[in-house]
């Protein structure tokens, strides 16, 4: 029994030792956490700022574009009209600013369209609010040291003090020119205030508009067809003097070949003498 046993033993060590070892337990995962990049960051929501401001100052400007055109200033631009039918100038009046207004919107917009002008605006306000939020990031995580405070000033010897006091002399002296200089310039500025401003161009008569606008027009106009006359009849000028010249050379032609024709013809008779002469010879010689 005893040596049976002593083989089973064995038999069961040796199997124990050929057998694999066991897998180790598995251990506990830790939790991890993912730090987002900084290209994942979140970006705050950015607000539209430049699209309304544009659409502010074009309704300003709409607005008083058209508070300019007042009662007043329509009928000092079309005074008989007024005078003879208020009733119906009221109503062109407010048609024309209906009709101005419309085409004014409608350009607006067709120039927002056209160049896309929200769509950029909208952009830079994009771009403007990530490069704030990025800054304020980069400064919470890198807080800047504080400026260091400027040093003491040195004291100064007895003598350059001395010297110090000279400029300050100096500087009185021109502090009190300046002041004078600024009390001129207030007197300078009452006069200039005294000059009327111009008048608005609503408020000009018709005589102001045509004093104003069409008479230098008429007068560049005037100066401009002067010019163009003296060039005309100055090129006729040269043209008559050609036609002058042109008949006096042909007089000149003229004469010449009278000349000539007049010495053909003479010769021409004297060969018709000869010749007359030649047959009547030979007449009284038969």
């Amino acid at each position: 029994m005893t040596r049976t046993t002593g083989r089973s033993v064995d038999k069961d060590r040796t199997k124990a030792e050929e057998m694999p070892p066991p897998p180790p337990p598995p251990s506990a995962k830790i939790p991890t956490r993912t730090i987002p990049e900084e290209s994942e960051a979140p970006i705050t929501v950015h607000k539209r700022i430049r699209s309304p401001l544009l659409d502010k100052v074009f309704e300003k400007s709409l607005k008083s574009s058209l508070s300019g055109i007042t009662p007043e200033a329509w009928n000092k631009c079309f005074p008989t009209p007024t005078a003879r039918r208020p009733e119906q100038m009221k109503e062109v009046r407010k048609k024309f600013c209906e009709i101005y207004e419309l085409n004014v919107r409608k350009n607006f917009q067709d120039i927002i369209s056209s160049r896309k002008l929200l769509a950029s605006l909208d952009n830079l306000d994009i771009l403007i609010s990530e490069a704030q939020t990025r800054k304020a990031r980069f400064l919470e995580e890198n807080p800047q040291p504080p400026l260091p405070m400027d040093p003491p000033p040195k004291p100064t010897p007895i003598g350059k003090e001395k010297e110090a006091d000279k400029p300050q002399s100096e500087e009185k002296s021109a502090e009190a020119t300046s002041t004078e200089e600024g009390t001129k310039k207030p007197e300078e500025d009452a006069n200039t205030s005294s000059v009327p401003p111009p008048l608005p161009i609503h408020n000009f008569t018709p005589e102001d508009l045509y004093m104003s606008h069409l008479y230098p027009i008429l007068q560049l106009q005037s100066a401009r067809l002067e010019s163009l006359k003296q060039a005309q009849q100055s090129s006729i000028d040269t043209l008559i003097k050609r036609r002058e010249e042109q008949q006096a050379e042909i007089k000149q032609l003229i004469a010449t070949l009278e000349k000539r024709l007049s010495v053909v013809d003479e010769a021409a008779q004297g060969v018709k003498e000869i010749l007359d002469m030649g047959a009547d010879e030979e007449m009284t010689e038969s």
